[in-house]
This record gives structure tokens, sequence and C-alpha cells, in this order.
């Protein structure tokens, strides 16, 4: 499932947005090694992450407000 998220309803799924920002830690920080990015509640929070943004999150069928890196 493909959830898009912007200003109008990110606020709907807080869990998502925390889920989609710990996984961006995960790899960008954890995995790249970009510690410049690093945060200790472990969300990865950038300039780019403003209300006028539109992310796109996608899910497996089943999963409930969190998201798993996939293999592209």
């Amino acid at each position: 499932m493909l959830t898009v998220l912007d200003a109008a309803n990110r606020h709907h799924h807080p869990d998502l947005v925390r889920a989609a920002r710990r996984l961006r830690h995960a790899v960008f920080v954890e995995e790249m090694g970009w510690t410049n990015l690093a945060s200790p509640d472990g969300l990865e929070t950038d300039q780019f992450d403003t209300d006028e943004i539109v992310e796109m999150v996608g899910q497996e069928e089943g999963e409930d407000e969190g998201i798993m890196p996939c293999d592209a």
C-alpha cells in the first residue's frame, strides 16, 4: 500500500511519520555513516521536512502504521 503524506493529512498518521523518520535514520546514519544527521531520538529529520513536502511511504499489506525497508 502506498500512503501519500502532505500537510492536509500528515497529522492523521503520526506513527507512520515516526516509522519513516526512524528508517531514514537507520539507513543514512547507521548504515551510510552520515553522522551529521545523527539524532538522539533515532529519527532523521532535516531541512527538507517542512509542511510543504509530499512524502510517499510504501507499506506491505497487513502492516499497521509501520514500515520496513524493501529490496529494490
